[in-house]
């Protein structure tokens, strides 16, 4: 089949999983203050740097449950702003976070199998130190760097709000392996609860920009935020039941949002196509694949072990090299997790192994044509074939 002659084939019962009609004229949405640590990269990476000097301070003092409070204020930090750094500065960014922030720094305060006391005071005030310059040339390496992909914006302020869920369900299930247990690493439902009302207060921006990629999974988060609401209203004296579970849930889903946008930014492109409603075979391969991706959400719609072969067969011919020509760095597990959801399919046709392969195609989509998300002529081009 010729590369510029690809036509889509229809199938009964379509399901459009995206309501890219309904979202609006903006193609990013800024990152609010109450959620972001910075409107742009170099703000963030300050924000991290000014968590790292408070936690060399708590070092300072050697007190070991102050300094893991304070750790995890900085890590907490660190995981919402960091995506850039991984990006940009990928041997900096593997030294500060697997020598320091997930390494020695972590394990001097016995959080990462090892024994707190094996450290000296010293010895944690010298790794905290190191572990700041490491990111403070990082943050150097940021401010010089080209203005990249304005979804990174949205990504950290995701990524922010997410914190509420990590450091809730840390506040839960406590640090039981914490050697020695002090009164940071033990469960505090309290806390608990009141983190997670914060990240409630919070999340109606991250929904916002979650919807306007994906309006079906905004709606299923919001669902999955009622549950651990709802468990969030039972008896703090049993430690909430049920609320671990709700949360775990939760987790999962928000992570394939966060997924999204990481594909969408880190796959930015400096020369951007112009894109023509009415000529899109002018650009070849990105009409191709998402023709293609369209055609494979009618397949699963059919749900028939004829349609999931061909789902292999679509895969296989329009999708796997492209895939495979944009894989590196930071998007090289997209074409493996989307081959494997797509044997998976073929083998089997259930709701589960449906889902995952919607999901892997969601990321797929992303990487293509995720940073012009929104853009006039993308919308209708969505809505021309998603036209049945």
């Amino acid at each position: 089949m010729s590369r510029t002659t690809r036509k889509r084939g229809l199938f009964a019962g379509l399901v459009v999983t995206l309501a890219v009609s309904t979202l609006g004229g903006l193609m990013f949405n800024a990152a609010q203050a109450v959620t972001s640590h910075g409107p742009d990269k170099v703000a963030r990476a300050d924000a991290l740097a000014a968590a790292l000097d408070a936690y060399t301070e708590a070092a300072r003092t050697c007190d070991l449950d102050a300094s893991r409070e304070a750790f995890q204020t900085a890590e907490a930090i660190a995981n919402a702003v960091s995506q850039e750094a991984q990006h940009t500065a990928v041997a900096e960014y593997m030294l500060f976070s697997g020598v320091y922030l997930a390494g020695q720094v972590r394990a001097s305060l016995g959080l990462a199998g090892e024994v707190a006391d094996d450290y000296t005071c010293e010895e944690r005030v010298d790794l905290a130190e190191e572990q700041a310059d490491a990111w403070n040339a990082i943050r150097d390496i940021l401010a010089g760097s080209a203005e990249g992909n304005p979804a990174f914006d949205d990504l950290a302020t995701l990524r922010t709000i997410y914190q509420g869920i990590r450091v809730t369900r840390a506040e839960l299930s406590g640090a039981p392996d914490a050697t020695p247990q002090t009164p940071f690493s033990e469960p505090n439902p309290a806390k608990a609860k009141e983190l997670w009302l914060e990240f409630v207060a919070d999340y109606p921006v991250a929904r916002e920009l979650i919807a306007h990629r994906n309006a079906d999974l905004a709606t299923e988060i919001d669902g999955l935020v009622a549950a651990v609401t709802a468990a969030f209203e039972g008896d703090e004296a049993q430690g909430f039941p049920g609320a671990a579970e709700a949360l775990t849930a939760l987790n999962g889903r928000y992570n394939l949002a966060q997924n999204m946008v990481a594909a969408a930014a880190r796959n930015h492109i400096a020369s951007r196509p112009t894109f023509d409603p009415t000529n899109w075979d002018a650009l070849d391969s990105l009409d191709d694949v998402l023709l293609t991706i369209f055609e494979v959400r009618d397949l699963i719609a059919a749900g028939t072990p004829e349609a999931a072969a061909q789902v292999a067969v679509e895969y296989s011919d329009w999708l796997a090299h492209p895939l495979y020509n944009r894989r590196g760095g930071p998007v090289a597990r997209a074409d493996e997790a989307l081959a494997e959801a797509v044997t998976a399919y073929a083998a089997e046709q259930t709701e589960e192994t449906a889902r995952a392969l919607l999901d892997q195609l969601l990321i797929a989509e992303q990487v293509f044509v995720g940073q012009y998300w929104g853009s006039p002529e993308l919308v209708k081009y969505y809505e021309d074939n998603f036209a049945s």
